[in-house]
């Protein structure tokens, strides 16, 4: 027996609907391995000019010790 017109277009939007939700969780995945990534190179750069900082205001505090 044939599934009625108003079934099939109910299973039909559940699934565009499962379908649409998949690919939300997939971005929002993707997006957080993203924003990771941008942090962790963000750190490493900040860690990396303070690191710098430190080193020029050493050097200036032993070159004005007699």
């Amino acid at each position: 027996m044939p599934i009625p017109p108003g079934e099939l277009w109910k299973l039909q939007d559940e699934e565009r609907r499962r379908e649409a939700a998949h690919r939300r969780i997939r971005w929002e995945a993707r997006r957080r391995k993203l924003l990771w990534i941008i942090v962790g190179i963000l750190s490493l750069a900040a860690l990396s000019f303070m690191g710098r900082y430190i080193g020029m205001l050493w050097e200036t505090l032993q070159s004005l010790s007699p």
